[in-house]
């Protein structure tokens, strides 16, 4: 057996190299790639104050802003549950909803009609724009007043929270 293994050492300690070569670079290769991750940022925020009238009998605040994100690595990434935390200035939660996709506004024969943002697919190396529309009204904060920080929340696929802040 031992001079089995003497003759044949040369071509063992080949074939083991290779297949410990190919396996290392391939690990390698599937770290990299999935290496990476989003960046995102708020931009072109736009409010409007409506106050209450004959026919809305509440104070609301509708605000507008884009969002970008950029997907750094060079694998397919996807955001989802995204929730809008409004904020106090001592960071107290005053409020939580979900945001409006701009994007899937459809008019109707009755008036139009905006989807909820369920989820982003972001491609790899890709800049991605989301146009979104809030509105909060007195009857779910008391005092609009008191809003100071907004913060838009989300999850990536490994169930990981995100989050980005804006404060006014």
């Amino acid at each position: 057996m031992e001079e089995i293994l003497l003759n044949y050492q040369g071509i063992i300690g080949a074939i083991a190299g290779t297949v410990l070569g190919t396996v290392t670079t391939l690990i390698t290769t599937h770290i990299l790639r999935n290496y990476g991750k989003v960046e995102t940022s708020i931009f072109d925020i736009e409010t409007q104050r409506h106050y209450k009238d004959s026919f809305d009998p509440h104070d609301r605040i509708s605000l507008y802003f884009k969002v970008k994100f950029y997907n750094s690595s060079e694998s397919n990434k996807v955001l989802d549950d995204f929730k809008v935390v409004y904020l106090d200035n001592k960071n107290k939660e005053l409020y939580t909803e979900e945001p409006n996709d701009i994007d899937t506004f459809r008019q109707g024969q009755f008036g139009g009609s905006i989807d909820k943002l369920y989820f982003v697919n972001l491609s790899p190396k890709q800049l991605t724009l989301k146009k979104l529309r809030l509105s909060v009204t007195d009857s779910n904060v008391k005092d609009l007043d008191q809003i100071r920080t907004i913060k838009l929340k989300f999850l990536n696929k490994k169930r990981k929270k995100n989050y980005v802040i804006y404060k006014r």
